[in-house]
């Protein structure tokens, strides 16, 4: 897969739910709450912030966990020349993204793209064979630039 190929040639990869950012969720959430109400803090103080660690887990859980979310990102699509775009849950197409940086690890991968859109993706995000092309496909755009 070249980079320097036409248009046609593009990476598709379909996002699923990923187990270990579902236990990694888990374990900071109900970590902060054990630790907010085993501090010494006053009762009128600990409830509003555990409502909104309550609200903002549920919120990362929708979106990453359980992908109920509208804008949960569902795929990825390389159409070449650091050309990509995102598909999210509710059929919006994010398209014409250029990304402007990436962390290439074979147990993680982040993209960040243009407009704000990040994408981070574990060893359990996707079919292993695309996530390796993935990452092939990253290393050469990092070698060519």
């Amino acid at each position: 897969m070249s980079l320097n190929g036409s248009k046609t040639n593009h990476f598709h990869l379909e996002i699923s739910p990923s187990h270990y950012l579902r236990n990694f969720l888990f374990l900071v959430y109900s970590g902060a709450l054990l630790l907010l109400w085993f501090m010494p803090v006053a009762v009128w103080a600990a409830l509003p912030f555990s409502l909104l660690l309550i609200w903002d887990g549920r919120r990362h859980w929708r979106r990453y966990v359980s992908q109920t979310d509208p804008k949960t990102v569902q795929q990825l699509v390389w159409h070449g020349e650091d050309d990509w775009s995102l598909w999210q849950r509710d059929g919006v197409h994010i398209a014409h993204l250029q990304r402007v940086q990436s962390v290439n690890h074979p147990l993680l991968i982040v993209l960040n793209f243009s407009g704000g859109h990040h994408l981070i993706l574990l060893p359990d995000s996707g079919n292993r064979d695309n996530l390796r092309r993935l990452r092939v496909l990253l290393k050469e755009a990092l070698n060519t630039f």
